[in-house]
């Protein structure tokens, strides 16, 4: 009963995410970073379900709406390529996880002002590519900066807590 009620507020989350975005669309100066910031939070929301067809093109259209804000907030430095791995761990695409992430960790490291939780993010998926690609040297290593940043989050995202804790231990 509980997993249906849960079921039935997240269609509803959908849906009206689904509805903020067709209203921003529709203003008569559409705001495209606010779209899509909005489209992000819905593709996380499959993502997070295990959705990667519902939400890779939510991140297609992120990438349009960025390319038309130039240049972009350091918000989105590593964000679509974070996405883009993430649905392609859940597809078992370890390998072009890999390269996204990679991709991913280079902008941040460029990035005047790094997203604390993404930089957390970032290694914590390049730990579970190494591990799925059997590398379990690169799967500690990155497993160990993911929970070092993790630890330095005030309020970390609960999905990042599962994302460590279904690593093997880092240490060894």
């Amino acid at each position: 009963a509980v997993a249906a009620e849960l079921l039935i507020r997240s269609t509803a989350g959908d849906a009206e995410l689904r509805r903020a975005i067709a209203a921003l669309e529709a203003d008569a100066q559409p705001d495209a970073d606010q779209i899509a910031a909005t489209c992000e939070r819905l593709a996380r929301i499959y993502l997070d379900r295990g959705d990667a067809a519902r939400g890779l093109p939510l991140v297609d259209r992120i990438d349009v709406l960025l390319a038309q804000l130039k240049p972009t907030d350091a918000y989105w430095d590593g964000r679509a390529a974070t996405l883009r791995a993430q649905a392609a761990l859940l597809q078992n695409q370890a390998g072009e996880a890999r390269d996204l992430l990679a991709t991913a960790a280079a902008s941040l490291a460029a990035s005047k002002n790094p997203d604390a939780v993404l930089s957390a993010e970032v290694p914590l998926l390049q730990a579970h590519a190494a591990g799925r690609l059997g590398d379990v040297d690169a799967q500690r290593m990155q497993a160990r900066a993911g929970i070092a940043r993790l630890a330095m989050l005030r309020h970390p995202p609960g999905r990042l807590a599962q994302l460590a804790q279904s690593l093997p231990a880092a240490d060894g």
